[in-house]
C-alpha cells in the first residue's frame, strides 16, 4: 500500500493545518493500544492513517489469536510473545472501527474525499461516516459500536472541544484516549468522573504513558 497510500493521503492534506505531524502519533496510539472503536471528529487527512493502522492492528491480532490457538511446541521467540497475550482480547473476532463525524460545513476541507479515498485503498470495511454535528452523537455511537477507545478531535475551536468532552468523555472505555488539536485555552472544563465531577483547565500531558500501557493491557497486550 506504501507509495499509493502516500499518493492519496497526500490529497488530503490541507497545508498549513499540521495533521501531516498528528498522522503519525496516531497511528502510534493505535498499533500500541489496538483500540476496538476510534472517533475522529473532522475528516480529513488523518483518516486513512488511522484506517491504516486499525487494518494492520486487525491483521496483527488476528496474529496473535493464531499463536494462541496454536498446539504443540513453540519456538523461544513465539513462547514469549503467546506468555504476553490475553487470550480473550486478542481472540476478540470483530475488526476494529472508525467512526469519522463531519458536518460538511467547512467547503474548503477534504473531508468530501475521504469516502472515495478509502475505497481506493480497500480500507472502507474499516470506516462508518457520520454527516452531522458531533453533538448529541455519543449516545447513538455507544450504542452501536459500543465505548469509544481513542477520540481524535480536530474540528472547531475551544468551546466546541469543552462541549466534546462533556458528552464523549464520560462514555469512553475505561483507559481510554482523547487527543485534541489545538488545546491552546484556559477555559474551565468539567467532565464527570466516577467519583464525582471533574474539573480542569486545558489539557494536561501529564499520565499519558500511564493510560497507554493500561490501554495496552486491557487489549490484550501486556501483563
Amino acid at each position: 500500500m506504501g507509495d499509493d497510500f502516500d499518493e492519496v493521503a497526500e490529497t488530503l492534506r490541507e497545508p498549513g493545518m499540521g495533521t501531516e505531524h498528528v498522522a503519525g502519533l496516531l497511528t502510534s496510539l493505535v498499533l500500541l493500544t489496538r483500540p476496538r472503536l476510534v472517533v475522529e471528529v473532522g475528516a480529513g487527512y488523518t483518516t486513512p492513517h488511522l484506517l491504516r493502522a486499525l487494518a494492520q492492528s486487525a491483521t496483527e491480532r488476528r496474529r496473535d489469536a493464531e499463536l494462541v490457538r496454536a498446539v504443540g511446541a513453540l519456538d523461544a521467540a513465539a513462547a514469549a510473545r503467546r506468555d504476553l497475550l490475553v487470550p480473550h482480547r486478542v481472540c476478540d473476532p470483530d475488526d476494529p472501527v472508525l467512526v469519522t463525524i463531519d458536518d460538511l460545513s467547512d467547503d474548503g476541507s477534504s473531508a468530501r474525499r475521504v469516502a472515495a479515498a478509502a475505497a481506493g485503498l480497500d480500507l472502507s470495511p474499516f470506516l462508518r461516516i457520520l454527516t452531522r454535528d458531533f453533538r448529541g452523537a455519543a449516545a447513538g455511537i455507544h450504542a452501536e459500536f459500543g465505548p469509544p477507545d481513542l477520540v481524535w478531535f480536530d474540528a472547531g475551536g475551544a468551546v466546541d472541544a469543552a462541549d466534546l468532552l462533556a458528552e464523549y468523555w464520560p462514555v469512553m472505555r475505561p483507559g481510554g484516549l482523547v487527543v485534541l488539536h489545538g488545546t491552546q485555552w484556559t477555559i474551565p472544563v468539567t467532565v464527570a468522573g466516577p467519583d464525582g465531577p471533574v474539573g480542569a483547565g486545558g489539557p494536561r500531558a501529564g499520565g499519558g504513558g500511564r493510560h497507554v500501557r493500561r490501554q495496552q493491557c486491557d487489549c490484550g497486550v501486556g501483563g
